[in-house]
């Protein structure tokens, strides 16, 4: 049953449900929701209780800022553990170039098409989250960068500060063309490009996921070795990242997941640097092997039972394949 409590990690109000070992969280001002264990939330409420520096800020703020970008990609309550906020704490903080691209992608969804629309801004929890902004401040500065550069526009620009809060704020049409610039280069292409261990035991996984998303989505999977090609492996490897819609990445391998696939914690790590979505993939076994950097994310857990590839959970018979397409079809939306 929910009751009305307070987001360790953003300090707004929330309705939390007690999940056995762990809670989860609503935040509706900050539109974000995500479940965290006991352990990981005791770290937190000790970081914001006992710390109160700028890089402690930075934490809270690229927390929520993972949060909100696993719910875009359609996993509503993604978990936070210890190993996820260490994970968080060690990363860097996110360039401009991803922030103001999230955070009109965010005005865009709360105004489109309606051109004439305007919103409330810097102050609003959810803008702040969507744009990993560390208070209403640097949420300012942000809007006015992208004022300047021609993408917002204000209610009344006359009386406006870098200091201003509480701005009314709505997309130009070069900002809204940006953000259809950014939403056709991550879904034009038919291609889903597939990092995985090259080994033959995995062949037969890879024609399962090739089928079903074929079936259901009309999308071409590819796996660099089934390619042909002329060029050196890690420009063909590139060129495709730079070109597919979006990258299944499965870190299964040997020795119980111990023995870790380079490229493809390369090939993932590429595709987040350019932007595009990277569905994580992983047998059951491999779970505990998977390292450190990667463990964190929403991995898709999947087992071999007979001649089916099924996701390892208890009361869901969906194949690894129909899961794929659903987190696709989820990031899509």
């Amino acid at each position: 049953m929910a009751e009305e409590n307070t987001c360790p990690i953003t300090n707004l109000t929330a309705e939390r449900v007690a999940l056995g070992d762990r809670y989860s969280y609503e935040v509706r001002s900050a539109e974000i929701s995500y479940t965290v264990t006991g352990t990981a939330t005791a770290l937190i409420l000790a970081c914001r209780q006992n710390d109160v520096s700028s890089s402690s800020q930075e934490t809270f703020s690229k927390l929520a800022y993972w949060v909100y970008r696993q719910n875009q990609e359609g996993v509503k309550f993604p978990k936070i553990s210890s190993a996820v906020l260490d994970k968080i704490n060690n990363q860097p903080f996110p360039n401009m170039t991803e922030r103001n691209a999230s955070y009109l992608l965010w005005v865009k969804q709360r105004t489109y098409p309606d051109l004439s629309r305007f919103i409330d801004d810097t102050d609003n929890p959810a803008g702040i989250v969507a744009s990993c902004s560390l208070n209403g401040n640097d949420q300012a500065h942000l809007v006015h960068h992208l004022y300047n550069e021609g993408y917002l526009n204000f209610l009344d620009s006359s009386s406006i500060d870098q200091e201003a809060h509480a701005i009314k704020i709505k997309l130009t049409l070069q900002g809204l063309e940006y953000c259809e610039k950014l939403e056709a280069d991550r879904s034009a292409s038919d291609e889903v490009f597939v990092a995985m261990w090259f080994d033959s035991s995995l062949d037969e996984l890879f024609e399962h996921i090739k089928a079903e998303v074929k079936k259901e989505l009309d999308l071409n999977v590819v796996r660099i070795d089934r390619q042909e090609h002329n060029n050196k492996i890690d420009d063909e490897i590139i060129a495709h990242l730079k070109s597919c819609r979006l990258v299944v990445a499965d870190f299964t391998c040997s020795d119980d997941g111990k023995t870790h696939r380079g490229g493809v914690y390369f090939e993932a790590g590429f595709a987040q640097g350019l932007q595009k979505n990277v569905i994580f993939t992983v047998r059951k076994d491999c779970v505990d092997g998977l390292h450190f950097d990667t463990r964190q994310y929403n991995h898709i857990v999947w087992k071999k039972q007979g001649d089916k590839f099924l996701e390892d959970k208890e009361n869901d018979a969906k194949t690894l394949g129909q899961r794929i397409v659903h987190r696709i079809r989820a990031i899509e939306t």
